[in-house]
């Protein structure tokens, strides 16, 4: 999903989109598979995302949006997937570098980009057609 710039949409417009619909619906989350180009900003760490140059803080995973439904909770994050973010930021050199990352969305504050919590992450190959340097392991 996206919006007629082609960004995602503020999580918090999502989730009132659904409660609007009056289908006693609500919005646990949201999760994306994002490929972009690593870069620092300031002390952050962020993805910048194809043509529009929108981009996401990258934090580390502090949940999960996925349910277990027998257990009637959101499901616990793995220690792999814990550790994610940081082998991410270890591995990483600096430059920019393309990768998809999977994780949560969260909102910062008015006017700030959103973050994505790393859950998991693979380098892309470069356009050159080189093989990126290893998938996480």
């Amino acid at each position: 999903m996206r919006t007629g710039e082609g960004r995602l949409p503020r999580v918090s417009a999502l989730a009132a989109g659904i409660v609007a619909l009056g289908a006693g619906a609500t919005l646990r989350g949201v999760e994306a598979d994002v490929e972009g180009e690593l870069h620092r900003r300031g002390d952050s760490v962020v993805l910048r995302v194809g043509e529009t140059g929108e981009e996401f803080v990258l934090a580390p995973l502090t949940r999960k949006i996925q349910w277990h439904p027998r257990r009637k909770r959101l499901r616990r994050p793995s220690a792999d997937e814990r550790g994610a973010y940081r082998r991410l930021i270890s591995r990483w050199k600096g430059e920019p570098r393309r990768v998809r990352i999977v994780g949560p969305v969260v909102e910062s504050g008015a006017g700030q980009p959103m973050a994505l919590e790393v859950r998991k992450f693979e380098w892309v190959r470069a356009p050159n057609g080189t093989a990126a340097p290893g998938r996480q392991p």
